[in-house]
């Protein structure tokens, strides 16, 4: 109900105060490519965006992330 898919029967759902989000579909597959490690991955946006300075820097943060969702900074060199 959140992106749409299914109207709800009664009220309405809001999500940081709009009435509606959009989902992106993806194929993994296609998106993520095979040869690069996770951390490179992951820091790529950071880089491209400019968010952080510095290859130590931008480390760090991809490690915060890695815990975030429950894996381990080791796991960036996956």
């Amino acid at each position: 109900m959140i992106v749409g898919l299914q109207p709800p029967t009664a009220g309405s759902l809001r999500f940081t105060g709009n009435p509606r989000v959009q989902m992106i579909f993806q194929d993994p597959y296609a998106n993520l490519n095979p040869r690069w490690r996770v951390g490179d991955i992951i820091a790529e946006p950071i880089r491209e965006m400019k968010l952080r300075d510095g290859d130590g820097v931008i480390r760090e943060r991809v490690g915060e992330l890695l815990e975030t969702v429950g894996l381990s900074r080791d796991d960036a060199g996956r």
